[in-house]
């Protein structure tokens, strides 16, 4: 009995499994087809298809050892570079110590605007009453003189 249930839970895993590999081996195909950085992979519908599968059949000359240029000479030892890093992170320090002793005032905006608020009088906080009077009667003074606009042709 024992036997028999393992070979049937076995059998439909051992089905997906079969599945999952053939699904992978077709994958495979596509993407030998679509690798254009094998050779012979060319999108044949490219323009420049031709002139690809040309320069991969003649490659062009390769150099000489004797070509390869000398060492540079004028390139900064290894100390000078040290010396160069340690001077960037020594103004670093300073920058950062400098920004830490100047006060940030951009964190508590709200705390800023209150205390700016409270520096002002309370008598000059309100608008006058002559000055909402006299912006009334220049609105409606402008509201009496507008006409309207002509009708379009």
């Amino acid at each position: 009995m024992y036997l028999k249930r393992t070979r049937q839970t076995i059998r439909p895993a051992g089905a997906l499994i079969v599945l999952i590999g053939a699904a992978s081996l077709a994958g495979c195909d596509t993407l030998a087809r679509n690798n254009y950085f094998l050779p012979g992979g060319i999108d044949q519908s490219s323009p420049a298809a031709a002139q690809v599968r040309a320069a991969q059949q003649a490659p062009g000359p390769y150099p000489k050892f004797s070509q390869i240029p000398n060492l540079p000479t004028d390139v900064r030892p290894l100390s000078a570079w040290r010396v160069t890093v340690t001077e960037a992170l020594a103004e670093k320090h300073q920058v950062d110590a400098a920004n830490a002793a100047y006060p940030y005032s951009l964190g508590d905006t709200q705390g800023f605007v209150d205390a700016q608020h409270a520096r002002i009088p309370p008598a000059e906080t309100a608008p006058s009453t002559d000055a909402s009077s006299a912006s009334d009667a220049y609105a409606a003074s402008v509201r009496a003189r507008a006409t309207k606009p002509p009708p379009p042709n």
